[in-house]
């Protein structure tokens, strides 16, 4: 339960419903009924959820604001929002995955801020796939994480299924700034305008583990406003962003640079290595060393 009261669903609830799936991972997975997600016609959402509509029609709604999803449409649930009302047509079929916070940002990194601005910023939870694209396009996403889940050969199953979640993700956000490029500033209250240039100033700082009056003074803004502002527009702290971005920026030198541990707390700012150990093992559950160990 959150502090509402009501129940957050994430990936490990797919998991523990046994749930017939296509594929799962811990931060994936897989699936083609919206309706087997436990309890998605009330809930508050732990996970990203991408919906592609193949037939009929879906309604819904997000934080009390009706979502209509029809053919040809993709439809993308961020986590930290409530969810209700569902209703489908006795015609309806689909394809979802469902994704951690920590997988979208993993796989999208410096293009994360394209995903935000479009789904707190823009509030725009469906994109139409355009006619001149075959609806396979999409489609042999979900057929080949299928595919490469069931072969026999393993090695570098979880690796090839990245590459494609990366890919997949990339071309929505090629869909986001298509489809919300005629959106202006000029319609978007101060607190998103704000909101967004605050994850902007957040994406593009080499060193992220400032403090809100850090972030707050570069905006000119006091800290208990910004807060209040992420808190509205993405449900979610001023600091929980920070949190979660210098997260992601540890988990990608740790994994996918040769950097020592030292150079890397160096680099994202942290006054020694002790105080980054300590950070990560409270973060994460294992110490810097213990997570990079983990590629073998």
């Amino acid at each position: 339960m959150n502090t509402d009261g009501q129940r957050v669903v994430d990936i490990s609830d797919i998991d523990s419903q046994h749930i017939s799936v296509d594929y799962q991972d811990g931060d994936l997975a897989i699936l083609t009924d919206i309706r087997q997600i436990p309890e998605f016609s009330s809930m508050k959402m732990g996970m990203n959820v991408i919906l592609f509509c193949l037939k009929g029609k879906l309604q819904f709604e997000v934080n009390g604001r009706q979502i209509t999803v029809r053919e040809r449409e993709l439809s993308i649930v961020q986590s930290h929002v409530s969810v209700g009302n569902l209703m489908v047509s006795p015609d309806f079929q689909c394809r979802i995955a469902c994704m951690s916070d920590r997988l979208v940002k993993q796989q999208l990194r410096g293009y994360i801020t394209i995903w935000n601005r479009a789904l707190y910023v823009n509030n725009t939870n469906i994109f139409r796939i355009p006619e001149d694209q075959p609806l396979e396009q999409t489609g042999h996403f979900y057929e080949l994480v299928n595919f490469y889940f069931t072969r026999p050969r393993k090695r570098f199953r979880q690796e090839v299924i990245g590459s494609l979640l990366r890919c997949f993700l990339l071309d929505i956000c090629e869909l986001m700034e298509e489809q919300t490029a005629v959106e202006t500033s000029s319609v978007h209250s101060q607190g998103d305008q704000l909101f967004n240039r605050f994850l902007q100033i957040l994406s593009e700082s080499q060193v992220k583990r400032q403090t809100v009056e850090s972030y707050a003074d570069q905006l000119c803004v006091s800290p208990k406003y910004l807060s209040a502002v992420c808190k509205k527009t993405s449900g979610k702290t001023a600091m929980q962003w920070i949190n979660e971005y210098v997260m992601e920026d540890i988990r990608y030198y740790l994994k996918e640079t040769s950097l020592t541990i030292k150079e890397i707390s160096t680099t994202l700012g942290f006054p020694n290595l002790s105080f980054f150990g300590k950070y990560t093992k409270r973060s994460i559950g294992m110490s810097p060393k213990e997570f990079r160990n983990q590629r073998s």
